[in-house]
């Protein structure tokens, strides 16, 4: 079975203003606080890559610490079944126990429209797609509500980064660059594109987050996604597109908050999305032979396989043209290398 769920990362920031006023960046210094990171995923027994997104979280993870983001405190929200935690496999529970210990904060919670999301995804006759495994890539969509029942006192609450679980934190990144790089007019979300730099927001694997002013926009978000939308074309990116394709509320943001690892590396790179193609022995096996032909598949995560000739040979003739000797996509392979020797063995 075709079982997908996703993870993300997301970084919870406010100065101190009232929800929608806009703010000085001058003055932010004076107001800072703890910054939330967190990440969503499913771990419902049901799915088979929990192991592998677990991995990468582990990864993200490592490259936070490596990098001294200290002004990060790491949470990890998981989709449980119905029975709760004590549902969860041993194997697991352990590993989430283990990331407990690497200093990540365990969220557990249930999709609040879980039940309305199999039932659309029974109507499209989507068979393949298990929906309480999708649901971790759908936990983005509320990330509002989850965040409104946590004690957080310490950690401001205006604004949200959400980032899908295939970064890398690539340098350190204070409060004052995460606030100064908001923008100043109204919006919902702000995110960048996903192929070129100099797209219009597409990819939501970053996701700026106004809290409370998107938290206005999910009643009407979730009515829309439940009518006569197909979720299983194109999953929440699709979703939040599309709606707000045709409402007011979404904003471009800096690509050095969603980069590629197939760009050239000077843009004062903050966060590595490595959408489309992964770092992997098939993508070391392509810097070398410059040749799809010759090696594995690259990994592609949640894109659809419909689309894998198409992005992929999109970001590697990217590549060649804008880096020919392709520096940064092999400084972030070594990166990635580096973190995954860090990586504790538990449970290979």
């Amino acid at each position: 079975m075709h079982q997908l769920l996703g993870l993300g990362i997301l970084v919870l920031a406010e100065a101190a203003l009232h929800p929608g006023q806009l703010h000085d960046h001058h003055e932010l210094h004076h107001h800072q606080k703890k910054i939330v990171w967190a990440s969503g995923l499913s771990v419902h027994p049901r799915c088979s890559k929990t192991d592998h997104y677990l991995d990468q979280y582990e990864i993200a993870l490592i490259s936070w610490h490596e990098t001294e983001n200290k002004a990060f405190d790491p949470y990890l929200i998981c989709h449980v079944p119905e029975e709760g935690r004590e549902a969860l496999d041993d194997q697991i529970e352990e590993r989430l126990q283990h990331l407990e210990r690497m200093g990540a904060k365990l969220i557990f919670h249930r999709l609040s429209f879980i039940d309305r999301l199999a039932e659309k995804l029974q109507t499209e006759a989507e068979e393949d797609s298990d929906p309480e495994c999708i649901a971790g890539t759908f936990l983005r969509l509320e990330i509002p509500r989850i965040l409104s029942g946590l004690p957080l006192q310490r950690h401001n609450r205006s604004y949200a980064l959400y980032t899908d679980q295939d970064i890398l934190w690539w340098r350190k990144v204070s409060m004052n660059e995460f606030m100064s790089s908001i923008p100043s007019s109204k919006f919902s979300l702000a995110y960048t594109g996903q192929v070129r730099r100099e797209e219009g927001p597409l990819n939501t694997g970053v996701l700026l987050v106004n809290l409370p002013i998107y938290k206005k926009d999910l009643p009407a978000l979730l009515n829309f996604m439940f009518g006569d939308f197909q979720i299983s074309t194109a999953w929440d990116q699709g979703v939040l597109n599309k709606f707000y394709d045709e409402n007011v509320g979404r904003l471009r943001w800096s690509v050095k908050w969603n980069y590629r690892m197939f760009w050239d590396g000077k843009d004062h790179v903050a966060i590595v999305h490595y959408w489309a193609i992964k770092p992997s022995d098939a993508l070391d096996c392509w810097i070398k032979k410059r040749s799809l032909k010759k090696c594995p598949d690259i990994d592609l995560g949640m894109i659809p396989d419909s689309l894998r000739e198409k992005f992929q040979q999109q970001a590697l003739k990217m590549a060649e043209k804008d880096d020919h000797k392709l520096s940064f996509m092999k400084e972030v392979m070594l990166k990635y290398k580096k973190y995954e020797q860090l990586q504790p063995k538990l449970l290979k």
